[in-house]
Parts: structure tokens; C-alpha cells; sequence
């Protein structure tokens, strides 16, 4: 039987008495939506639901299903707690609420310029709020008017009160709602937690996201975390929010030096990130929240151990003791999605075939007679962006060197922003592109879990080092396999 995480919410008022309202965190529990579709619609129909979930952190998605005719049908997704969620009807988006290991109850008309949707079932007053909410802000997803202000004329002042603006509007939204429907206690913790934190999170995100990514140049105030001390950073009423959970994550980060985090790549990367946050998660957070926030990280790194006394060497870190049925349920649902996860040093690479900037395809069996320096980057990727010039000046060092090459692989790119980026930024190298199913494919065979990610490969496509340094600390790596070929330019 599946163990659940219990957290005690707050106590729900009802019409003859009040009643304790105990929630748990269950990882990967059903819930089912039931759609019910009263006519036909005119075109062919794609469903989907999905949902983000905290422990572990993920984002869910349900099979897609298609409806062309009228009847009943059924989707379902994994959920870790009661939580919103998105669902798509054609190229409509609406939010519902669902709970899990319980079924939504969704009727559906074909009306013109849409659909008009009813709910049944325990979430229907929550799911009429998400809709009514729909209509009158026009969106589903907080972060798109939060970034929807974000240019290169941006300031952090205008910023902070466009992300202040879009929270007012929702809370005044929730305010008018409420006045006059009946909505839960606790959901209305929910939500709240939702839009602030949401906000917040925002806010205190964006000097390192500018920093890395250079979106506009406005100087950083003094004052500008200023509104981090009307904000509860351990906040039981919002244990339930994903919004939530990001903000901590945010928060945290706060204190530790881009520069430093910066000189580590992939899972160094990852590791010095996590002990920062778990330190300063153990000295701000308490009770319930703590051991929700170390589970849901706690619950983001076991899929990249398969070694049991790691597993419970990191449990002890994070403060967690029931957590053996965690454990193995997310290292089946991780692992199994790593089947190729068994390339070591010494191993031939598998084949790949990518495509160039002219559009042709390149295979790495083209490289086999000399050296690689593997650099898998994306234009969205601040990182990989910043540490661009330091590669360029690498890659010019061995110009004339016809033992070694450096392939830069673009993974989850757009062609034209991928272009567009290797002509801004003048990346130097082979600049090939992963489409379709490559990224998986590339993301399997060299355990990638964040970028950038660095890879030598040595003669014969044979894999000298996964997971290696950026430049320019490559380079006494690259000249000791290149020995005697290498010689000073």
C-alpha cells in the first residue's frame, strides 16, 4: 500500500459545526477527468490535462485523447496532492481543481466561439471560480502577464509594479468571488498562497535571471528586496502551492554568489545549490513546511541514485525517515525513462545524426578520428550563454589544430532563436541542432539532467569523460589526450 505524507491544514467552517480538513501528500495518486460532451463538436478534438506536482517536483501530463462525436470520456493524470490543474480542449485552456484518486466531473457544449463548461463532483465551486476567472482576467497561467512586461526597456522598478499590478488584480478577483460564492477555507489559503507567492517569487527571481541573461540594463537599488519583509517565508497555509515552493527556492538562491554558482556545471552545479538551499531551509522553515520543502527536494534528487546507502545517506541530510516507499516509487518512474543510462568511460557513443546550420545532416561517426569537446547549450540557457566568450577564446586556441574539434549541440531549441543566438553571440565551432526525438535520445545517452553539460569523447567515438569542466578549465584535459599531437600556437 502506498504511504502518504500527511500535513494538517487548518480547520474548515462548515454550516452546523467545524470539521478538521487533513490533506496528504501522495505521490504519483490517480485523478480522474471526466469529460461529458453534450453535442457534437464541429472539428476533431485534442484533450489533455496535466498538473505540476511538489513531491516530487514535476510536471504531469496526462495521453492525449481525441473526440470528434458526442459521449463520455476520461483522462487521467498523477497528482501529488489536491491541486489545479490545466486542461486542454482544442486550443482552449481552462484551469479545474482535482484531488487525488477522485474523478472531476466535467459537462461540455459546443457553443459558438467555443464551449460552456459545468462542473460536478467535490471541486466544482473551486473549478467555477477558475473559470470565472478565465473570463474576466483572460488568462490561466499567472506567469504570462508577469512576463509580459519583461523587454529590454525594463526596469526593475516598473517590474516590481507590473508583477505588484498583476497580484492586485487576482487578489481583488478572489475578493469579489468570494463575496458572493462559496469557496473553502483552505482553498482560499490555496489560492492566495498562489497569486502572492507567484509574485514574490517573481520578484526576487529576476536581478540573477538579468544578471545571466541580460534581458535589459538596469542598475540593481539598494532597496529593491524591500518587499521580501512583508512576505511569511515559513508559511504553513501555504504548504499546498507550488508557487510557494518556487519562492523558497528563490529565496534561498538569493544568498548564494552567481560567480560561484557559476564556476560549477551540471550536477556540481545541482549539489551546490541543494546544500545551499538545505542549510538555509533548516534555519528559516519549521514543522510541517520543513519536512515538506526537504521531501520535495529530497524527492527531485533520489532519481539520480540508484546506490541504496546514497538514497539513505541523503535521507539523514534532509532530515526524512519515512521515506522507503518514496524511494521506490520515484526510482521506478525515474529510472525507467534512463534505460541508456549505462554509457561509462571507455564506451563507444552511440551513433547520432544532427542537423548543421545549412540543414544537413551530420553524424558523429563523421568525428571518429580525433578528439571532442561536446558543449550542449540552449538559447533560453543563462549559463550556457555567459560562458560563451571563455569558449570562443578555447575553441580559437586549437584553430589550427586538426586533432581536435568542439561540437556545440543545441538541445529543446527553436531553429530560427538557435540561428539567430550562433550568429549573436558569434559561437565559434560545429553548431549542430537536436530535433525531434534527438533531445531525448542525447539526453539518455549522456545523463543529462541540466545545462550547460560538458562531454569529452576521444578517438573512436569512445566516451573519455561525461559531466567534464567548462572552458577554459578544460583545456589541461584536452592538451594531455592531445599529447604529442598538441603543440603551442
Amino acid at each position: 500500500m502506498r504511504k502518504s505524507y500527511y500535513f494538517l491544514i487548518l480547520i474548515i467552517g462548515c454550516i452546523a459545526e467545524k470539521e478538521k480538513q487533513v490533506f496528504q501528500y501522495t505521490p504519483f495518486s490517480q485523478s480522474v477527468v471526466h469529460l461529458i460532451f453534450a453535442n457534437n463538436p464541429a472539428d476533431t478534438l485534442s484533450i489533455e490535462a496535466s498538473a505540476v506536482t511538489n513531491i516530487p517536483l514535476g510536471y504531469n501530463e496526462s495521453k492525449t485523447l481525441s473526440v470528434d462525436k458526442a459521449g463520455e470520456y476520461y483522462v487521467d493524470i498523477e497528482i501529488d496532492r489536491p491541486a489545479k490543474s490545466f486542461l486542454k480542449i482544442g486550443d482552449n485552456q481552462y484551469n479545474i481543481f482535482v484531488f487525488p484518486e477522485d474523478t472531476t466531473h466535467i459537462n461540455i457544449a459546443t457553443v459558438e466561439g467555443g464551449f460552456e463548461l459545468s462542473f460536478s463532483g467535490r471541486g466544482k465551486d473551486i473549478s467555477k471560480y477558475y473559470l470565472d476567472k478565465k473570463k474576466s482576467l483572460g488568462y490561466t497561467d499567472i506567469r504570462y502577464p508577469l512576463n509580459k512586461s519583461l523587454s529590454s526597456k525594463s526596469t526593475y522598478k516598473l517590474l516590481k509594479q507590473s508583477a505588484d499590478s498583476v497580484i492586485n488584480r487576482e487578489l481583488l478577483f478572489l475578493e469579489k468571488f468570494k463575496s458572493s460564492n462559496r469557496l473553502p477555507e483552505w482553498f482560499l489559503d490555496y489560492e492566495h498562497s498562489e497569486i502572492v507567492y507567484s509574485g514574490a517569487g517573481y520578484k526576487t527571481s529576476m536581478p540573477k535571471a538579468n544578471e545571466m541573461m541580460k534581458y535589459f540594463k538596469d542598475t540593481l537599488s539598494n532597496d529593491y528586496y524591500d518587499f521580501l519583509s512583508h512576505i511569511e517565508v515559513d508559511n504553513s497555509k501555504a504548504i499546498l502551492s507550488s508557487h510557494y515552493f518556487w519562492f523558497l527556492d528563490e529565496y534561498f538562491a538569493r544568498s548564494l554568489p552567481v560567480s560561484e554558482n557559476n564556476q560549477l556545471v551540471g550536477f556540481s552545479r545541482m549539489n551546490k545549490f541543494m546544500s545551499h538551499k538545505l542549510n538555509q531551509s533548516k534555519e528559516q522553515l519549521s514543522g510541517d513546511v520543513k519536512e515538506a520543502y526537504h521531501k520535495y527536494n529530497f524527492s527531485s534528487m533520489i532519481k539520480f541514485y540508484a546506490d541504496s546507502l546514497a538514497i539513505d545517506s541523503i535521507a539523514k541530510v534532509f532530515e526524512i525517515s519515512d521515506y522507503k516507499e518514496l524511494v521506490r516509487i520515484a526510482g521506478i518512474r525515474s529510472r525507467s525513462e534512463m534505460e541508456m543510462l549505462n554509457i561509462n568511460k571507455g564506451d563507444t557513443i552511440p551513433e547520432f545524426v544532427l542537423s548543421n546550420s545549412l540543414d544537413s545532416l551530420i553524424s558523429i561517426r563523421s568525428f571518429q578520428d580525433i578528439i571532442l569537446y561536446l558543449n550542449f547549450w540552449a538559447t533560453w540557457c543563462g549559463p550556457c550563454i555567459q560562458n560563451i566568450p571563455e569558449l570562443n577564446k578555447l575553441i580559437a586556441q586549437y584553430e589550427k589544430n586538426s586533432h581536435v574539434n568542439f561540437l556545440n549541440i543545441c538541445l529543446d531549441c527553436e531553429r530560427d532563436k538557435w540561428l539567430t543566438s550562433i550568429a549573436k553571440y558569434k559561437l565559434k565551432g560545429v553548431n549542430l541542432i537536436a530535433e525531434g526525438n534527438w533531445n531525448s535520445k542525447l539526453r539518455s545517452y549522456f545523463n543529462i539532467k541540466g545545462i550547460p553539460h560538458y562531454t569529452i569523447i576521444n578517438k573512436g567515438n569512445i566516451l573519455f569523460e561525461n559531466f567534464t569542466d567548462k572552458a577554459p578549465m578544460v583545456q589541461g584535459k584536452l592538451d594531455s589526450l592531445l599529447t604529442p599531437h598538441y603543440s603551442k600556437l
